[in-house]
Order: structure tokens, then sequence, then C-alpha cells
């Protein structure tokens, strides 16, 4: 079953959010930095139009979520106390470098955003908390995912996780 992944993307982030989720990457920039073949064909044949929607973090506590993170996943925007964004994860890639390229104004010193991973097109959206806070919670500062309760509760209000996301945000 796929899990839902949220990660913060407030006001702290919101220029990575407009640069690398709203705007994209361009996809050949990526491709220069990624040495996995398989990594590289996954990203050429999800981005056919050569943009790419990605999403970095940092080790520390987003390295254990980042490890069960699969394909098909969810990974969902949160920011400004609702949801911004909702996509599905495709990939996921470890480099600094890379981190570096797609979010290269940022001061990296003992920042390193290395944990990458790459979304479907996003849909956007802009749900409150306050609607989702039954299945969500109402607050998330650093990446996180559901808790299995939550998830169950999603499971017995809607039939599925995409029926859920379809209904919620479109």
């Amino acid at each position: 079953m796929s899990q839902i992944f949220i990660f913060p993307a407030g006001p702290n982030a919101d220029k990575h959010f407009q640069k690398s989720i709203v705007k994209g990457v361009q996809l050949e920039d990526v491709l220069l930095m990624i040495d996995d073949e398989t990594t590289r064909d996954t990203l050429k044949q999800a981005y056919p139009d050569g943009v790419c929607y990605v999403w970095a973090g940092q080790h520390g506590d987003n390295l254990s979520r980042w490890i069960r993170m699969k394909p098909g996943d969810y990974a969902l925007a949160y920011g400004y106390k609702s949801i911004r964004a909702v996509a599905r994860i495709i990939v996921k890639y470890e480099s600094s470098e890379l981190g570096r390229v797609v979010w290269p104004d940022i001061s990296f010193g003992d920042e390193d955003y290395s944990l990458l991973y790459f979304l479907s097109k996003p849909t956007y959206c802009s749900v409150s908390m306050d609607e989702l806070a039954p299945y969500m919670g109402s607050m998330y500062m650093k990446l996180n995912s559901l808790p299995p309760e939550r998830v169950e509760l999603i499971l017995s209000d809607y039939e599925t996780l995409e029926e859920f996301m379809k209904e919620k945000f479109g």
C-alpha cells in the first residue's frame, strides 16, 4: 500500500517550493549529476517535456523517513497551514552536488540537502489543515509520514488513498 509523506514548504522554504515544485528544474541539468543509469532512464521516461519536480531534505531526522519512501507513495507539500501541492514519488536519489543544482542559492555550510525525491507533476491546491485535521493532524515542521492509524481512518472513510486524494485535492 502507498504511504503518505508530508514535507514542509512554508514561508522559510517558499523560494525553493516555487523553483523546484511550481516552476520545476531542467531535466538536462539533473541528468548531468546522476551516474546511475536506471535512475537516469526513470527520470527521462517520467519527464518527457524536460522539466522535473523535486524536493530535497537534510540528513538527521529526515533520513529514516526518506529511506522508507517508495515509488508511487504520495508526497504532500505543507505550508501556510494548508496542503499546497500533491504528487507521487517517482524515484529518490542521494547527492549533495545534485542538491546544489536544484537549489543553487542555498548557503550550504552545515546544511546539506542531499536526500532528493523526484515527484510527478504536482496538483496545486490550498486545502486547510483544519479540513484535513481528522486525517492528517494540523502541522508539519519536518518531513513526516502519516502513521498507520491515520491511513486506516482514511481507508475507512474512502475506499482507496487515490479516492481520498482526488476528493480532497482535486
